[in-house]
């Protein structure tokens, strides 16, 4: 049995999306296990209703107080009772076969302890889908790649209940609670990729990766948690810090980028290119980044029914 936890905080505009691709899924040996944050809108009855005429098996669960993430988790942890584990917000979506194709991963390699694909950044404001390409890793190379930085995606990643027990539960004193399982995770088990789009990651204003200065500080947090078995720490913090000054570059004002850029300029190619791009005005690069993701191939979407679109909802 595969345990989902869905995990809100006011999605009501979102959660009967991620909900109907979670009863849609060609796997059905499946669990709901349902949490509401402390939402002040009507997730909760949204989600409960639904979850109430599926026929699935659930559990849902309403928070009297909003909690971290890795609280949350734990607590559905020792509510599940299915072999695996996969962790769905409320505001993002599986393609139909997302568990299938990893259920089976597990059954072809016993040594797995999480499985992982490629996926779709969906841009809410937009309404445009980014392709997410899965970063081709074998399993002797994962720890090593992780230590560099978070490749894998929490939608996009199935978990062996086994995996978690062993290695033990999400640290509550790290904010990005992922990464930093799936490196404790890849210290012992090997780790899968499937190269196919199985999740749609839902990009919009209030999401937590918005954040870039919390996600720069959170990420510093992880490598220096695992400093002592990382050789290469000091590229893994620089990989942070070029990787919060791109996005700050996309985000800010032109002259408050250039500034950041040539006060930490180093002669390479992405300083390079991170100059050219502070200097650009705004609306500008926002138009020729929409631009970019238009030409970019748009996946098939699905809908529970079999349709070819998934259905929009408001």
């Amino acid at each position: 049995m595969v345990s989902v936890f869905v995990l809100a905080w006011n999605h009501e505009k979102y959660i009967e999306q991620a909900i109907r691709s979670v009863l849609g899924q060609t796997y059905t040996d499946i669990e709901i296990l349902f949490l509401d944050n402390h939402s002040s809108d009507q997730t909760f009855e949204l989600a409960s209703g639904l979850l109430r005429n599926s026929g699935i098996a659930h559990k849902v669960f309403k928070r009297e107080k909003p909690y971290g993430i890795a609280e949350n988790l734990n607590f559905l942890f020792e509510q599940s009772t299915g072999n695996y584990i996969s962790v769905l917000s409320g505001d993002d979506w599986l393609n139909s076969t997302s568990i299938d194709e990893r259920v089976k991963a597990f059954d072809s390699n016993h040594l797995l302890g999480l499985v992982d694909s490629g996926g779709y950044n969906y841009y809410d404001d937009l309404d445009l889908y980014e392709p997410m390409k899965a970063l081709p890793v074998k399993n002797k190379n994962a720890l090593a790649d992780l230590l560099k930085g978070n490749y894998i995606s929490g939608i996009g990643a199935l978990i062996k209940r086994s995996a978690i027990e062993s290695v033990g539960l999400w640290d509550t004193s790290i904010p990005i609670e992922d990464w930093d399982m799936w490196i404790r995770i890849a210290m012992k088990y090997e780790i899968e990729t499937i190269d196919k789009p199985l999740f749609y990651y839902r990009k919009h204003a209030k999401a937590i990766s918005n954040n870039y200065g919390f996600m720069y500080s959170a990420k510093l947090k992880v490598s220096e948690k695992f400093r002592s078995i990382n050789p290469l720490i000091d590229q893994t913090q620089l990989n942070c810090w070029d990787t919060y000054l791109a996005a700050k570059v996309m985000q800010n004002p032109a002259f408050t980028s250039t500034f950041k850029v040539l006060k930490n300029f180093r002669f390479n190619k992405l300083y390079m290119i991170l100059f050219l791009k502070s200097m650009i005005p705004l609306s500008l690069r926002k138009k020729y980044y929409v631009r970019s993701l238009r030409l970019r191939s748009q996946p098939v979407l699905e809908s529970v029914d079999g349709e070819n679109s998934f259905p929009k909802l408001s």
